[in-house]
């Protein structure tokens, strides 16, 4: 059976996938991003090699980083934009589809806590309180905890961050969870706002 590589800048990109031991969740996505965006630019001979090249790519990145599950969802989602185009004749048009779900998840992961929170707000009602308990795993993704920190912060009533250790080895933190998640290094309570405050104890 033949199997397909993708092209030099995508296998680049692939490498440093398979390598990288300390990127979080929205870092490793990013580069997976960028690996698909680096194969949709490549040149291929029909919809029919590109798709089979594709679905290669997706379970090669999927296998380089299999704890994280961005990945399997970013490697879903952009399948799912490109599958119905198979039949298409032109292979730009499924080059375009990669990058627009490729692209579209990134946008969309990097905003995923603000927009969960804006629909909660909106079941809650004016008269209910918010919470929430949200938490960042690890050794990796530690600039994003303030980022969390600061939205959880504007935008519920009550909040708790956590920091937990994944995997098997012991994993040594030098800040405190709270002082790392807090809410964000610059962040100022939002006046009137009602009290955006730890969850009572």
């Amino acid at each position: 059976m033949e199997r397909h590589q993708p092209g030099r800048l995508a296998q680049t990109i692939l490498k440093d996938l398979r390598s990288d031991v300390h990127s979080g969740a929205t870092g490793i996505a990013r580069k997976a991003v960028q690996c698909l965006n680096a194969f949709s630019e490549e040149a291929q001979d029909n919809a029919a090699s590109y798709w089979k090249d594709l679905v290669g790519l997706g379970k090669a990145m999927i296998s380089s980083q299999p704890s994280m599950a961005s990945l399997f969802n970013l490697v879903n989602q952009v399948l799912l934009k490109v599958e119905p185009l198979r039949g298409q004749e032109k292979v730009e048009t499924l080059k375009s589809a990669t990058r627009e779900g490729a692209n579209q998840y990134m946008r969309t992961s990097d905003a995923a806590l603000e927009n969960t929170l804006e629909t909660a707000r909106k079941l809650v009602g004016t008269g209910g309180r918010l919470g929430v308990v949200f938490g960042c795993g690890g050794d990796r993704d530690r600039g994003k905890r303030p980022k969390m920190g600061r939205v959880a912060s504007e935008m519920a009533d009550f909040r708790s961050g956590m920091t937990l250790g994944v995997g098997l080895r012991a994993i040594a933190i030098p800040v405190s969870p709270a002082n790392a998640i807090g809410g964000g290094p610059e962040h100022k309570p939002s006046p009137g706002r009602r009290g955006r405050r730890p969850w009572p104890g």
